[in-house]
C-alpha cells in the first residue's frame, strides 16, 4: 500500500497503482536497511544505571531478555496474573559506586505485597556466569512490599537478574527493579 500523506491524511486511496517507480524506491530502501541490521541483531542496547540525568532508574519486566518463559512480561494483566517468568536486563554501570536495588511487583505507586519467601539478585558481565560480580540473597518478611540489596558495582557492562521464589518453590523476575547509585 502507498498513501499520499498531504492529499489523504486518513489513508482511504491507495496509490500504489498509480506511483509504482515510488514504491519500488521504498522497498529497494526499506531491503537495503535489512543487511546492516542483521550484522548487529546480537548486539544488546544497554540501559545505563548511574547517570545524574536519571537517578534513580526502573527496569521493567517488559524490557527482559527472556530467560523462563516464552516472552517477557510486556503489559499489566500478564502482571497481574504473576506468571512465573523471568529474564534479565543488559545494563551499563555508568560510574562505579554503591547501588541499591529494589525488588518489586508492582511500580512504588502499589503498595503490592510480595508473594515471595526469598529475594536474589545476580549481576554478572556474562550471561553464563551472571552472579559473578555480585549474587545476594535474603529472606522476604511477610506482607513486604518490597526488598532492597546494597551492592557495589565496578563501572561497564553487565547482566542483572532477580528472582522472587516462594515457599512452594514457584519462582519469577520482579517485573520492577529501581536502582539508584547513593
Amino acid at each position: 500500500e502507498l498513501y499520499d500523506i498531504q492529499a489523504d491524511p486518513s489513508q482511504s486511496q491507495n496509490v500504489i497503482a498509480d506511483r509504482p517507480q515510488v514504491a519500488q524506491r521504498l522497498r529497494d530502501a526499506y531491503e537495503a536497511r535489512w543487511p546492516g541490521l542483521l550484522e548487529r541483531a546480537g548486539e544488546y542496547t544497554r540501559t545505563v544505571l548511574g547517570s545524574d540525568a536519571q537517578n534513580p532508574l526502573t527496569l521493567y519486566s517488559h524490557d527482559w531478555h527472556p530467560t523462563a518463559g516464552p516472552i517477557s512480561v510486556w503489559n499489566q494483566s500478564q502482571v497481574e496474573e504473576m506468571v512465573p517468568w523471568n529474564g534479565f536486563w543488559a545494563v551499563r554501570v555508568a560510574r562505579p559506586g554503591n547501588y541499591r536495588f529494589t525488588l518489586r511487583h508492582r511500580g512504588d505507586y502499589a503498595a503490592v505485597p510480595l508473594r515471595a519467601a526469598t529475594a536474589r539478585l545476580e549481576i554478572g558481565t556474562t550471561r553464563e556466569n551472571p552472579g559473578q560480580t555480585a549474587a545476594v540473597e535474603k529472606e522476604v518478611p511477610d506482607g513486604a512490599t518490597e526488598v532492597s540489596f546494597d551492592v557495589d558495582l565496578p563501572a561497564g557492562d553487565c547482566f542483572v537478574q532477580t528472582w522472587l521464589t516462594e515457599r512452594s518453590g514457584t519462582s519469577r523476575g520482579a517485573y520492577y527493579v529501581e536502582v539508584k547509585r547513593l
